[in-house]
């Protein structure tokens, strides 16, 4: 069984990038009501998966840029493409966006993960990889939040961050740490908010060619993973659960259920169920019959993250 994970999480600390945003934009994407979240993947296998481009003119006001779909060579299949052909005075500013009904400013996103693929080639890049949601007519009253990673690559990178104040990654219209209040504006006004942005401008010089690929907003799951022996000299099974994940290393392993299966044709017998202990330690007292196999299981629990279902390989003590 295959248990889903956290994605790795690339994060630095730079000081955000200002850019002078107005409403024009807003008028372009804004999104009307609040729909009820839910999980999304784009991996732009055969088209551009309803995804826009935005440039900022010199003239301060936004355009729909150009924005292509190339079949190959992506991360892995198809990707989508922002050539730059401007620099110097003409030099704009270029964001990827997806739909706003496909990724809505919605409160119901926040404890969930959004992850991405850039690569950005043609030019020595300058300006780092973010995300960004918030009111780009008055971020100063209404709210803006942006997590910015670090520079990008010519090589495929993924990009990972929650949808949340708890992540150190999120930062305010000031360049502050982003709190609950700050989450709270942003998500709690969606007739004054845009749409989520990923950039697409890494450098000032021409020629730049920035390609995104496998925008995915999914559950926080932490991955688990459990092992299961059984000792004959004390006619027990016993094992560990141990947590895949760095972040909240306590909170899948410390006391939760893990069920003992012996496998019976159509339908495994389930034969007990205990706690962990703190170290995520287990014990089933019981005596293994000849012959048949066992595993044990700890099912998936909790929410925002939520601790994923891990089964252990399949034993025959005897």
């Amino acid at each position: 069984m295959s248990t889903p994970s956290k994605p790795g999480v690339l994060k630095m600390r730079i000081r955000p990038i200002a850019a002078s945003l107005v409403s024009g934009f807003v008028a372009a994407v804004a999104i009307a009501g609040s729909a009820q979240a839910q999980e999304f993947s784009a991996d732009f296998t055969t088209d551009d998966d309803g995804f826009d481009l935005f440039e900022v003119n010199s003239d301060g006001t936004f355009s729909s840029g150009p924005l292509s779909h190339v079949m190959s060579g992506g991360n892995p299949g198809g990707f989508i493409r922002w050539e730059d052909l401007n620099s110097g005075a003409e030099e704009k500013l270029a964001w990827f966006v997806p739909s706003p009904s496909d990724v809505p400013v919605d409160s119901d996103l926040i404890g969930m993960v959004m992850s991405f693929d850039i690569r950005s080639t043609g030019a020595t890049p300058a300006r780092p990889v973010f995300i960004e949601v918030g009111d780009r007519q008055n971020p100063a009253a209404e709210g803006r939040i942006r997590c910015e990673f670090g520079v990008p690559s010519a090589s495929w990178t993924t990009y990972s961050v929650v949808i949340s104040p708890d992540d150190p990654c999120w930062r305010d219209f000031g360049g502050e740490d982003a709190d609950a209040s700050d989450f709270g504006g942003v998500f709690t006004v969606p007739e004054l908010i845009s749409a989520w942005v990923v950039s697409a401008d890494f450098s000032p010089q021409a020629g730049e060619l920035s390609d995104l690929d496998n925008f995915v907003l999914e559950e926080w799951v932490l991955g688990r993973e459990i092992t299961l022996k059984y000792k004959k000299r004390s006619r027990a099974f016993g094992g560990v659960v141990s947590q895949v994940d760095g972040a909240f290393p306590d909170v899948c392993v410390d006391t939760v259920v893990v069920q003992l299966f012996r496998e019976a044709g159509a339908e495994d017998k389930l034969l007990d169920t205990d706690l962990t202990k703190e170290n995520g330690k287990f014990k089933f007292a019981k005596n293994a019959k000849k012959n048949k196999q066992y595993y044990a299981v700890a099912p998936k629990i909790g929410e925002a993250p939520a601790c994923a279902a891990a089964t252990s390989k399949t034993i025959r003590p005897l």
